[in-house]
């Protein structure tokens, strides 16, 4: 019984007609999008203190889904991820870096936070 077990789990695929031969197979080409933009909902030139809720978009498109956010230096600011979009306390003055990857599409921002 174990040799016939053996034999099935090793056999080929049966070819059952359903899918397409290998050679006939179209691949669709993945999107590109340049530049990925960080755009946000806060004041222009945010303060110590102030909030952005904040998101990517691509050629103007919200990127939807599981993100990867952050910011340099991480003492700049805190970022909170409950709620349903992103939003940063900027917690110290001086230029910072916003980084968002959604998916394979991945943005920047550069803030100036004043005092």
């Amino acid at each position: 019984m174990l040799f016939a077990l053996l034999h099935i789990a090793c056999a080929p695929p049966e070819d059952t007609g359903d899918s397409a031969p290998e050679e006939d197979t179209v691949i669709p080409e993945q999107p590109v999008c340049e530049p990925a933009v960080v755009e946000y909902d806060g004041p222009d030139e945010p303060h110590v203190g102030d909030a952005w809720t904040f998101w990517l978009t691509c050629d103007g498109v919200l990127q939807m889904g599981a993100s990867r956010l952050s910011v340099e230096p991480a003492a700049a600011g805190s970022i909170d991820d409950s709620g349903s979009a992103p939003v940063i306390t900027w917690s110290e003055a001086g230029t910072a870096l916003l980084k968002v990857q959604t998916g394979r599409f991945k943005g920047e921002r550069e803030v100036v936070v004043l005092p």
